[in-house]
This record gives structure tokens, sequence and C-alpha cells, in this order.
């Protein structure tokens, strides 16, 4: 996903950072408030840890919510 404030996604395995810009905390719990759990790595990285069994359905709602977030 190409954004703004997106400054870099590292993924080793099904561990994603997203390195933002700018102080991620904001959007983690905007984040939480939509029903998708993440947590900070850092300063300014958002850290997911989906389960493997996460289905594209999954992915997809959680990538929607994360656009949703940094463009509020």
């Amino acid at each position: 996903m190409n954004h703004p404030l997106i400054k870099e996604v590292r993924s080793p395995g099904l561990m994603i950072g997203v390195d933002l810009k700018e102080k991620a905390g904001r959007f983690v719990q905007k984040l939480t408030d939509q029903g998708v759990l993440a947590l900070l790595a850092g300063a300014n990285v958002i850290r997911f840890l989906p389960p493997l069994v996460i289905t594209n359905d999954e992915i997809d709602r959680v990538v929607t919510a994360l656009k949703t977030v940094l463009d509020s």
C-alpha cells in the first residue's frame, strides 16, 4: 500500500512492521477502535502479528482499516 505517511514496510515472515514518518501511537489506538489488534514497535512503527491461519478476507480488512486510519 502506498501512502504518504508510510516510510517503509518490513515483513520478516508474518510479522509486519509499518514504519511511519510520524509517531504511531494514535494510529494504533484508532486501529484498536476498529477491531484490529496492532502494537507499537518503537515510536514510529506499527507491528502486526497475524496468525498462520489468517484468511485473505481478514488481510483485506486490516489493510482497509490501516488505510482508513492513516487517512483520518
